[in-house]
């Protein structure tokens, strides 16, 4: 069980990875600029009306904005599977060391990321910031990709 979650994860995180520079390159993440509400977005948790109902909104503001709401859903289901790999990582009986510091170094890494996101929001999305996070998230990629072949 333990070892199809982590791949699980692993998956996750590289479409995170890809969807990321996806969110990036668009300008997504200053589409919903706040993280007040957070997983929602414009008072509204789901991705199908996160932008206000206007006419001056472009479509395309609102589709960026939708790509966000998802980008941060996922990343939402990531740490939740963070969670539960480090309380499961108890029970392991093979290499239960490996798999509790490797689960809460994961752990570490994605407090690090949530972090250097809110960061990148609140000071307009500076390039260290951004290529910062990016290192992490290739960091978690290796990470998850260890635990799994361990």
């Amino acid at each position: 069980m333990f070892r199809k979650i982590t791949l699980f994860t692993l998956i996750l995180a590289l479409i995170v990875i890809v969807f990321g520079s996806t969110v990036r390159l668009s300008d997504a993440a200053i589409g919903c600029p706040d993280w007040t509400g957070w997983p929602g977005c414009y008072g509204d948790a789901s991705a199908a009306g996160t932008a206000p109902q206007s006419s001056l909104i472009p479509i395309e503001v609102k589709q960026v904005v939708k790509e966000w709401m998802n980008y941060r859903s996922v990343i939402a289901v990531i740490g939740i599977l963070a969670l539960f790999l480090t309380v499961s990582a108890w029970t392991q009986k093979l290499c239960r060391l490996a798999a509790v510091v490797s689960s809460n170094a994961l752990l570490t890494l994605l407090g690090l990321q949530l972090l250097l996101g809110v960061w990148a929001v609140k000071i307009k999305m500076m390039p260290v910031i951004v290529t910062g996070q990016l290192l992490l998230g290739f960091i978690t990629f290796w990470l998850l990709f260890w635990m799994y072949l361990r």
